[in-house]
C-alpha cells in the first residue's frame, strides 16, 4: 500500500505537534482545603507548599503548584487579627510597578479575588530567594500569593 507525500507529511506534523505538547505541559498539583489545620495535615506546609508567612487562621485556602517549574500560587482568607504579621516580610509596591505585577497576576478560574476593587500589592522574596508576590482585599481579608521570576 502506497501512502501519498500529502498524507505523509501530515501524518508527520500531527505526531510531531501531539508530541511537543504533551512534552511542554508540566506536572500541575491543586489542592483546597478549609483550615491551615487540614494543609498541616496533608504535609503540604512541611514540602513547603503552603509558605510560612501563611497564618495558622487561614481558611478557604486554594493552593496550585507546577513541579517542574516551581511555580506556585496560593489564595487563602485570614483574620484579621493576622494582617499585620500576613505583610510583614513584604513590601508595599509603588504605584508605577502595580500595572507590570497584575500582568504576572493571570487570575486562575478558581480565584475569588477581584482585580477591579482596591487591592495592596506587595513584593518579597520566597524561601529559595524567587520574586514573589502577595495581593491583599482588606474588605474581604482574602489574599493571594505566587512566586514569579
Amino acid at each position: 500500500m502506497r501512502i501519498s507525500s500529502k498524507r505523509f507529511w501530515s501524518f508527520c506534523f500531527l505526531s510531531l505537534s501531539a508530541t511537543t505538547l504533551i512534552s511542554c505541559t508540566g506536572e500541575l498539583i491543586e489542592n483546597k482545603f478549609k483550615t491551615y489545620n487540614e494543609a498541616l495535615q496533608s504535609g503540604d506546609v512541611g514540602r513547603g507548599w503552603i509558605p510560612k508567612f501563611i497564618p495558622k487562621s487561614a481558611t478557604n485556602i486554594i493552593e496550585y503548584h507546577d513541579l517542574d517549574t516551581n511555580a506556585m500560587r496560593i489564595e487563602f482568607s485570614f483574620s484579621e487579627q493576622d494582617s499585620s504579621n500576613l505583610i510583614r516580610d513584604f513590601k508595599l509596591v509603588d504605584t508605577i510597578e502595580i500595572s507590570k505585577i497584575k500582568d504576572s497576576m493571570r487570575k486562575p478560574p478558581w480565584s475569588t479575588i477581584n482585580p477591579n476593587v482596591s487591592l495592596d500589592f506587595y513584593s518579597g522574596r520566597d524561601q529559595l530567594g524567587i520574586r514573589s508576590f502577595l495581593v491583599v482585599d482588606w474588605n474581604t481579608h482574602r489574599a493571594q500569593y505566587w512566586n514569579y521570576e
